[in-house]
């Protein structure tokens, strides 16, 4: 049964995907249009820019139009990457998972073809997982293959005189280790869902942010595009045993109302920090 569901579900995640891309461009050009850069919630037919505060809507998605050195908004001349961590606090308890996404695209480095892509339960990675992939060096990492080939791909490194001979996890193309550009701030592993029944709530014995949400996700922009991408409203990510048995009820679930999420933007090649910023949620 729990292969049934979740083939259905990859199926019609996989049939979307291009459409979705697609709704990404069309939001983009409109707010390239409107020539004014920042972070914007789109739902429907809405698409409002957001600074400090937002109603959460969960069928909604955030858009980010980057600005130039002299704060306009622009098309970019070459294929870049961005990198969207977000952070949030939540009434969900605390997360030990990652909700981790990039579209299956086509890039200058895919040789024609779409990129494989997680469907909709392998979005959902273990923490430890997570952060053994994008750990701060080559001797404590532990390659995660899924990661690498669903999640990560190739790039061209403008430092390199040959195209695509970068990686989107390779501390090289980065210009910085993997846990600066990927890792959680204050966030540590997890061990899951079986062993919280044997430890203290990280809540109860320290007076700093309990995450309930964590996210990461890669938005690649080909040459003449808008600089502009889409990334996925905050959700969720404590593991459940329903939520593993049937992964289209993640994300959202009735009563959930995040309060504060931390967003966390960066350029690649080269790892550059682009925007933090930090936003409050009403219903």
């Amino acid at each position: 049964m729990k292969r049934v569901v979740s083939g259905l579900c990859a199926a019609a995640i996989a049939a979307q995907a291009p459409a979705l891309a697609a709704s990404d461009r069309v939001q983009c050009e409109r707010l390239l249009g409107s020539g004014r850069p920042g972070l914007y919630l789109a739902a429907g037919d809405d698409l409002a820019p957001v600074a400090g505060a937002a109603r959460y809507i969960a069928s909604g998605r955030l858009f980010y139009l980057v600005a130039d050195s002299g704060g306009r908004a622009f098309r970019v001349s070459r294929a870049t990457v961005w990198h969207v961590r977000t952070q949030t606090t939540g009434n969900a308890g605390e997360a030990d998972e990652a909700f981790v996404s990039r579209d299956a695209v086509t890039t200058e480095c895919s040789g024609g073809k779409p990129l494989p892509s997680f469907g909709p339960s392998g979005r959902f990675v273990s923490l430890p997982r997570y952060l053994d992939h994008h750990a701060a060096s080559a001797a404590a990492q532990k390659y995660d293959a899924p990661l690498g080939a669903d999640f990560h791909f190739v790039v061209s490194d403008p430092t390199q005189r040959v195209a695509c001979a970068g990686r989107t996890d390779d501390p090289r193309t980065l210009g910085r280790d993997l846990r600066q550009v990927y890792g959680f701030e204050g966030v540590a592993r997890s061990d899951g869902l079986l062993a919280r029944s044997t430890q203290t709530s990280r809540a109860l014995a320290s007076a700093a942010p309990v995450y309930s949400g964590l996210s990461s996700e890669l938005a690649y922009v080909a040459a003449g595009e808008p600089a502009c991408f889409g990334f996925t409203m905050p959700m969720p990510t404590r593991s459940s045993l329903i939520g593993q048995i049937f992964p289209f009820l993640r994300g959202g679930p009735a009563g959930w109302q995040p309060q504060r999420t931390e967003i966390e933007i960066q350029t690649i090649p080269q790892g550059a920090r682009l925007r933090s910023i930090a936003l409050s949620w009403s219903n």
